[in-house]
């Protein structure tokens, strides 16, 4: 039974089962309604990991995710997503040999 404020791993495995190397391979994962991202959990060797929160339309780095407010006069100004307002990873993993397996992984929390 999984329950609100609970931790879980997600791993994603892939096969280069192919005889050549494989380059810039993207692998992409939504983050579960409900749940958050558990910041600094995202891993996987020899990939570029980045984050969207618009549902996959876009991705970056977190400290360039930004979405903008209006403050309290009506200006609009650019805020830093949270890591709560993360909806996908996407992973791109520079090389994979042929014959090789490797893995990518993240944490959320229930919310």
């Amino acid at each position: 039974k999984i329950e609100p404020g609970q931790t879980l791993i997600f791993t994603m495995k892939y096969d280069n089962k192919g005889d050549e190397k494989a380059i810039n391979v993207v692998i992409e994962n939504p983050i579960p309604p409900e749940s958050a991202y558990v910041v600094g959990s995202a891993s996987g060797i020899g990939s570029e990991i980045k984050f969207s929160i618009d549902g996959g339309q876009t991705f970056n780095i977190p400290s360039l995710l930004t979405y903008e407010v209006e403050n309290p006069s009506g200006e609009p100004f650019k805020m830093t997503a949270p890591p709560e307002q993360y909806t996908n990873i996407r992973w791109i993993v520079k090389e994979i040999p042929a014959g090789q397996k490797g893995e990518v992984s993240f944490s959320i929390r229930l919310k």
